[in-house]
């Protein structure tokens, strides 16, 4: 088993309004596919970044896959995703709330504010 101890702020070295800590998902398709708070089955309690994928950040399950890409349908299992025309909203580890385009640079930007410690400067805005 995996630890489930966590991290404290205090490890956030990338600065807590840099770092995402929570992003919603909802899929115009397939809504049995979305990810569930507090549901520990593989993938449905774990969205992820995926660099290069900006397919992950649609809202739309089936259309994630008909594009394809690198890592098969994962990608799509652990996506963000909103019914916001543009953006996703994300809770940020200092408490704020805050959209993020859906045209984010997948290949740098999505990924550094998904880390917490990967030393990235990030300018989402």
């Amino acid at each position: 088993m995996g630890s489930t101890s966590g991290e404290t702020f205090g490890a956030i070295t990338d600065g807590l309004a840099n770092t995402l800590m929570i992003g919603e998902y909802t899929t115009r398709t397939h809504e049995t596919r979305a990810t569930f708070w507090a549901r520990s089955y593989t993938s449905y309690s774990m969205s992820s970044a995926a660099v290069g994928q900006p397919r992950m950040l649609l809202g739309d399950y089936d259309r994630c896959d008909a594009i394809g890409g690198t890592g098969g349908i994962n990608p799509c299992k652990r996506a963000f995703g909103s019914q916001h025309i543009g953006s996703i909203s994300f809770l940020r580890c200092d408490g704020s709330v805050r959209s993020v385009s859906t045209t984010i640079d997948t290949n740098t930007v999505f990924p550094g504010l998904c880390t917490i410690a990967g030393g990235e400067v990030v300018v989402d805005n």
